[in-house]
Parts: C-alpha cells; structure tokens; sequence
C-alpha cells in the first residue's frame, strides 16, 4: 500500500493488489472494504495462502489496513483493540 506499484510478474505464484494512496493520508472507506474483502476473498481460497501487506510510509498504512482487517472479521469490535493486536 504505497505509491509504488509492483510488477506481477515479481509475485508469480501469488496475487498482487495494489492499493496506493499518499503517504499521511486515510483512504477512502469503499477503498478499505475493498481490500478487507479483496484480502478474505484470496484467504478463503487455500488454507496455505497469506497475505502480505507492505507500504512504505512506517507503519501506518499497513497499521491501518490490518486494523480494518480485523474490526472487518470482528476479531475485535474496536480500533484501539484493533491497534493493541497489531501492534502487541
């Protein structure tokens, strides 16, 4: 989650999404439910796929992304559980 984008071909085995937006900056929420929904849907297929979130601002993207990940699943109902899990 940057705004560098990589080339499929480096992740041939895999799925590649990009979902850039600048640094510092909150997507929006239909770009979020996307992905939330984009990365169950690529888990849901085989037990052996993970998912990988990278970005190039610290941590904050992937900090976001993750915690919207799991208030999505309700793994927890808030974001500062949601924050303590990824962060923990």
């Amino acid at each position: 989650m940057s705004e560098r984008s990589y080339p499929a071909s480096k992740y041939p085995t895999g799925k590649l999404v990009h979902a850039g937006w600048p640094a510092g900056t909150v997507p929006p929420l239909d770009t979020t439910l996307d992905l939330c929904h984009s990365i169950l849907d690529f888990l849901s297929k085989d037990l052996r796929h993970v998912a990988v979130v990278h970005c190039l601002d610290g941590k904050s993207s992937t900090a976001y992304i993750v915690s919207a990940l799991l208030i999505y699943v309700r793994f927890v109902s808030s974001v500062d559980a949601a924050i303590a899990v990824f962060s923990g």
